[in-house]
């Protein structure tokens, strides 16, 4: 679930009839009534970036055209991004962090040589440090920009001086989020968010 515009969109593997419509895996709801947003022919996953609405999930094609993840939404119809992902990285989570797209989620990037994070730098895709290296079964959940810096979150640990399933980006290298949020050794980060200055 998502909101754009003052409209609730709905992403996932649903099929259903609206206003004599079919409406799948995608939707918009406006305040009083559904509407189709595209139909993917697969799975979505809604996703804030930044201020704008994403789209990413197993889909080949939206509506009659021909879109791979991740999609974007320019306020009336979903558009290609200039650069298609593959089957094998498929983000839940994105930002923009210092003029650059940047998605996480829970896969290996094979071109890149990329865990569980990458980032558009306007024409090719690019790792983030490396990604998420020294973890085992590790996941991003969540991205968030704070005080000019980019806040991962989710699981994951690192036998070094890096902290557990909150980490740092600095637009270089990865830092460690300290302290440490010791609760979180046998859980993860599901969500980031900054509010009034606090994250």
């Amino acid at each position: 679930l998502e909101l754009q515009d003052g409209d609730l969109f709905i992403g996932g593997t649903f099929r259903g009839w609206v206003n004599g419509y079919s409406v799948q895996h995608l939707g918009r709801w406006d305040g009083a009534s559904w509407h189709i947003s595209g139909e993917p022919n697969a799975m979505t996953y809604l996703l804030k970036v930044g201020d704008e609405l994403w789209c990413t999930g197993s889909f080949d094609t939206i509506g009659t055209e021909a879109i791979t993840r991740p999609a974007k939404y320019n306020g009336s119809t979903w558009e290609a991004f200039e650069g298609t992902l593959p089957a094998t990285a498929s983000p839940s989570c994105g930002a923009f962090y210092q003029g650059e797209y940047y998605f996480g989620g829970n896969f290996t990037s094979p071109f890149i040589l990329a865990e569980d994070i990458i980032k558009w730098d306007g024409t090719a895709w690019a790792s983030v440090g490396g990604g998420i290296v020294n973890a085992l079964d590790a996941w991003v959940n969540a991205l968030a920009v704070y005080l000019g810096k980019l806040v991962v979150g989710g699981y994951f640990w690192h036998p070094g001086n890096l902290s557990r399933n909150v980490r740092i980006w600095n637009g270089t290298t990865w830092e460690g989020f300290f302290p440490e949020l010791v609760t979180c050794v046998n859980g993860e980060v599901n969500d980031l968010q900054v509010i009034d200055g606090k994250l």
